[in-house]
């Protein structure tokens, strides 16, 4: 449920995607250190061979490379942790530190770490709202959401730009979907009885002359 003028952010399923992201190559590098383990044995009397070519005595080459693919073993096995440990700390200071308020008039979107970035939207220079999924996102649940803004209120192609607030629950961005095409509505006809009240005003003056 979104609810205006408090600090929203994008759900635990963005978490989760946010720290697969991060831990992808951590998850690799474990995953190749087990392999390691499990082939020991075979790379371990490759290795030994390789050293005894050299004119080392066969029982110390097989020492020296199992030793050797230990070392190589454990390297690869607490990098991969230490980079899947990272990446989930940094998923998380990314996570809480996006958020989004829709205020009376603007949207705010607030991102970044360490250089924060914080982004004001006025509802009347919004001109489209879209939600996009791609197949990744479709299997979690989530969406993007891409609204289309204008430098100013009239809606010319060639002067759109585009804001996206990604990756979110698929609930959330159709229920800001349909909030933000009710406030461009909103906008949009105290436009029209703004000028409109121009208007007649400029008729009158002009027939009191």
């Amino acid at each position: 449920m979104i609810t205006p003028g408090q600090e929203q952010h994008l759900g635990h399923k963005v978490l989760f995607l946010l720290s697969l992201k991060r831990i992808f190559f951590g998850i690799i590098l474990i995953f190749f250190a087990l392999v390691l383990a499990f082939s020991g044995n075979y790379l371990s009397g490759l290795i030994g061979k390789i050293i005894a070519s050299s004119g080392i005595a066969s029982s110390q080459a097989s020492g020296m490379s199992s030793e050797i693919l230990m070392y190589i073993n454990l390297i690869v096995f607490w990098l991969g942790v230490l980079i899947c440990l990272v990446g989930i700390l940094i998923a998380y200071l990314e996570y809480i530190n996006y958020s989004y308020r829709f205020d009376e008039f603007d949207l705010i979107m607030k991102k970044g770490i360490l250089d924060k970035v914080q982004t004001s939207v006025p509802y009347r220079q919004i001109q489209d709202v879209d939600i996009e999924r791609p197949l990744s996102y479709q299997l979690l649940g989530l969406s993007r959401l891409v609204i289309k803004t204008a430098g100013t209120d009239e809606k010319n192609e060639n002067d759109m730009t585009e804001i996206a607030i990604e990756p979110i629950n698929k609930s959330d961005a159709e229920e800001i979907q349909n909030m933000l095409e009710r406030k461009i509505g909103v906008q949009i006809m105290e436009t029209d009885n703004k000028a409109d009240k121009e208007e007649n005003a400029e008729t009158s003056a002009e027939s009191a002359k």
